[in-house]
Parts: C-alpha cells; structure tokens; sequence
C-alpha cells in the first residue's frame, strides 16, 4: 500500500468524522519517519495529532493506545488519546490502524539544558517506578536480540569484530537481578517536547517494555547528553540527579550503569548500521552508527568510578 502522506482534504475529514470531529480545519504534515505519517490537524479551538501507522498491525496499534490510556490514568505527562464515537481507540483508513492524539504544544531541542534534563530525569523515574502493564513485552526490541546470529546476516566482518568483545561484556547482566519497570528504552531528543525551560511531556512509547531501569537511564544518557560522539558529564549529572528525586539508585545499579550506557550505545550502533547499510540502505547515513561507537569507546576508556563522581 502507498503511504499517506499526500492524503487530500476530504480523506481526513473522512477520518475525523468517525472522531466526531466535524468542524473546519487546516492540516500539515508532520514529521514522523517511515513508522507513521503524522497530521497536526488545527481546529477552531482545539489541535490533534492524526497518526495513520505505516506499518504496525492492529494489534500493535492497540497495544500503544492501551498504554497510553494507563498512563494518563496514572496522571503521566504524555499524549493522550481521542475515541471514536464509536469509544474505539483505534480506527482503520485504507487498511492501515489510525490514532488520533492531543497535541502538545512545544519543541524539540537536541541541546538540552541541565534544568531541564533533570526535570527529565525526574519524569523518567516517575515512569520506571509502574509496573508495567501485563500486554507489554518482557524484553526490549533491541535489547539482548541483538546478539541474535539471525541479525548478523550481511554485517561487515569490521563492525562484528568490534561488536564481539562488546558483547562478552554486556551478556552478564542479563542474568543479574536489578530492578525492573515499565521503561520508555528509546529516549532521544526527538522524543522530548519542552518549552522554553520546562519539559512538557515525554513521547513516543512505540517501544516501551517491562525491564531493567538502568537500562532506561543509560538510554537517557546516551540519547539526551551526548552530542557528536562525545558526552557531557554537566548534563549526565543532572539527568542522574533529577532521577534520584524520585528513584534512589541502589548500590549494584551504580555499579552496573556504565555497562548499561555501553549497552544502550551498542544497541542503538547496531540498529543504525542494520537500517542503514542492510535494511534501507541510505549513503547519506551510513556511517551514523560510528557516534554510538565513539561513545562506547568514551565509556570503556574512563575509570569504573566515573559515573559516581557526576552525581
């Protein structure tokens, strides 16, 4: 099926109906990626996002709105979802599930400052302490699967020989009983509203799962406080310290936190190189995986009491 990005006028507002939504509006096109194609629709007093998914089943789209919905009824700053007239959280248009949300209104920034990240730090420990809801997935999408032979098909023997001592490290902890929780595992700056100096909401739960919190944080490091394969020690101790307002790090988790940034670090280079150079080659991001790398190569080369001394 083509995707929907050209959708004319009147399509949407065949869609907004089965929402009750019958009033003018305006629409644009946000940006989305090739997962969904994202509408900002303006009404006369009200803004929605229409998200039409590309390529999740049904099922998968329900998942996420029932996620969502306990999350706004865990009074958690995110999306919330609009029924249908029908109290369907999820629709069909031309086969493919549809959602629409709230919109929030705010930006994105990829230099966070320090306030900011701790508020952020605040809200991910907020989320890390549910528990999870029971239809979510016990594992994430690129957590320990990455290791698996399957996905190795079509890697240069360079970027394997890196990943294998890599992984003789990371293995471990899979083992090791650390606390667990509903976890975002996928916290970037693309997935941060704020405004001005506040933080409006977290996004994007499409990878959400139940396991280990450090996981979560050491995505956050990774994702919020790095920049040009490099981090920012200022920004790591203010994510750690506004998560530590609500979430007090145990022991074996601080002991264990580097592993985990190189672990989410790892995870996120071999996504990149598979998406980039095997799934959907693109030259223009094929060497993209190298920053997650270098931020690897940063965490091995630092003495094992470094985190400790930024928080």
């Amino acid at each position: 099926m083509p995707d929907c990005s050209t959708l004319p006028k009147s399509s949407i507002a065949s869609i907004l109906k089965i929402y009750g939504i019958k009033e003018a509006f305006s629409h644009s096109l946000l940006s989305g990626g090739s997962e969904n194609t994202n509408f900002l629709i303006e009404g006369h007093q009200k803004k929605w996002v229409l998200t039409i998914c590309e390529q999740k089943t049904l099922e998968e789209a329900q998942r996420l709105t029932a996620l969502l919905s306990f999350l706004e009824k865990n009074n958690y700053r995110t999306s919330t979802i609009f029924p249908t007239v029908e109290h369907q959280q999820v629709s069909i248009f031309d086969g493919k599930p549809v959602m629409l949300k709230s919109y929030l209104e705010g930006n994105i920034d990829n230099d966070l400052n320090v306030g900011v990240l701790v508020q952020i730090g605040k809200a991910l420990a907020e989320l890390n302490q549910l528990q999870a809801p029971d239809f979510l997935p016990k594992h994430c999408a690129y957590g320990e699967q990455i290791f698996d032979q399957k996905l190795m098909e079509g890697i240069k023997p360079t970027f394997l020989n890196w990943l294998k001592p890599i992984q003789a490290l990371i293995e471990p902890i899979f083992n090791e009983d650390l606390p667990r929780g509903l976890i975002h595992s996928d916290l970037f700056f693309s997935n941060v509203i704020v405004r001005q100096d506040e933080l409006v909401a977290i996004m994007d739960f499409e990878e959400a799962c139940e396991s280990y919190r450090m996981f979560d944080l050491g995505m956050a490091i990774t994702g919020l406080c790095s920049l040009n394969g490099s981090f920012d020690k200022g920004k790591i101790g203010a994510l750690i310290q506004g998560y530590q307002q609500v979430l007090l790090l145990t022991q074996k988790e601080k002991e264990r936190l580097p592993i985990f940034v190189i672990y989410a670090a790892t995870t996120t280079a071999f996504w990149r190189y598979r998406q980039f150079n095997i799934v959907k080659p693109d030259p223009a991001q094929k060497k993209r995986y190298q920053e997650m790398v270098d931020l690897v190569e940063e965490v091995l080369a630092m003495p094992k009491t470094a985190f400790t001394k930024w928080y």
